[in-house]
Formats: structure tokens, C-alpha cells, sequence
């Protein structure tokens, strides 16, 4: 299946679709980039994903001094 992969800032290495084989977002993260974790969804990375759904990756940036 394909989805489609959005971004809210410039991440060349990220594509715009991908293909996945499995049908959650565990599998497709994986595919991204080898897993990362995610503990705000109910069912955390075993969230179902669909063909066609959209996915978008937000940066947050924390400073320090």
C-alpha cells in the first residue's frame, strides 16, 4: 500500500509516499527510520494505517543553554 508522508520542516531523507508491506505505524516508522517510539495513540505504533492515509512527521526543537 502506498502513503503518503508529510513533514513540517525540510527532511530531504524522508520521501513524499511510501510503499509499506504491513498495515500500521510501527511498519511504517520502521521503514523511515528503524523504529521510533510513539506513546501518544491509543494503540501506539500498532495504530492501523491504511492505503491512501497521510502521515505527517513534526520536528519539535528544544533549546537550552
Amino acid at each position: 500500500m502506498k502513503v503518503r508522508v508529510k513533514t513540517t520542516v525540510h527532511m530531504p531523507e524522508v520521501p513524499a509516499e511510501v510503499e509499506v508491506e504491513g498495515g500500521s505505524l510501527r511498519d511504517l516508522l520502521v521503514r523511515l527510520f528503524a523504529g521510533v517510539p510513539h506513546n501518544r495513540l491509543p494503540e501506539g505504533l500498532a495504530t492501523a494505517i491504511h492505503d491512501g492515509d497521510t502521515v505527517t512527521l513534526s520536528l519539535i526543537l528544544i533549546g537550552g543553554g
